[in-house]
C-alpha cells in the first residue's frame, strides 16, 4: 500500500516521453493544483467570516505601473460577540511533546508512550581502573589500562508513540 504513490509517481514519470501524454499529466497536476488551492481558500474565508474579519478585493487603478497592478486586499475586523467570548475562554495548552507521525501527545492521548529517537554509538573509555604488569629487572612499572565500553548518544528529540512506530515498521 504505501508503495502504491511512489509506482504512480514513477509511472507518470515513465508516461512524459509522450508529448500529448505530458501535456495531459500537466494540464491535470495544474487543475488540481487549482482545486486544492480555492479549497484552502475557501476554508480561510470560512475562517476569517468566524472570526468576524471579511477580506475585500479591489483592483487597482489602470493608470498602476505593471508590477503594482497586483490585487490589493483590504482587511476589516468586526468582531462578533461570539468570537471574542471564544478568545476569551480559550485555554492555552503548552504542549510541546507531539508524535511525529500522528501529531498528538499527551494531552489527546495521555495514556500512549512517547519514546524518542536516538542515536547511540558504542565507544571505548579508558577509565581508571589499571592493573600492574610485570616488569623487567630494575625496569620500570608498566600498567595495563583495561579497556570500557561506554555509549555516546546524540538526539534530535524527535518523539513519536510506540504504536505510531510498530505501525510504521510494520508498513515499511
Amino acid at each position: 500500500r504505501a508503495q502504491v504513490g511512489t509506482c504512480a509517481e514513477g509511472l507518470l514519470e515513465a508516461l512524459k516521453g509522450n508529448e500529448q501524454v505530458a501535456g495531459e499529466i500537466n494540464r491535470l497536476r495544474c487543475e488540481q493544483r487549482s482545486v486544492k488551492s480555492s479549497r484552502a481558500n475557501e476554508s480561510r474565508q470560512k475562517v476569517l467570516r468566524a472570526l468576524g474579519i471579511t477580506v475585500t478585493d479591489f483592483d487597482s487603478d489602470v493608470s498602476m505601473e505593471p508590477q503594482d497592478s497586483s490585487r490589493l486586499r483590504k482587511l476589516e475586523s468586526h468582531p462578533s460577540t461570539g468570537s471574542v467570548e471564544e478568545l476569551l475562554n480559550f485555554e492555552d495548552v503548552e504542549e510541546d511533546l507531539r508524535c511525529c507521525v500522528c501529531q498528538e501527545g499527551y494531552h489527546f492521548q495521555p495514556e500512549e508512550v512517547l519514546c524518542a529517537y536516538t542515536f547511540v554509538k558504542p565507544i571505548a573509555v579508558n577509565a581508571a581502573n589499571t592493573t600492574p604488569e610485570t616488569a623487567l629487572e630494575g625496569g620500570p612499572m608498566h600498567f595495563r589500562v583495561a579497556p570500557r565500553f561506554g555509549l555516546c548518544s546524540v538526539s534530535h528529540f524527535t518523539v513519536i508513540h510506540w504504536q505510531c512506530h510498530q505501525s510504521a515498521t510494520k508498513a515499511a
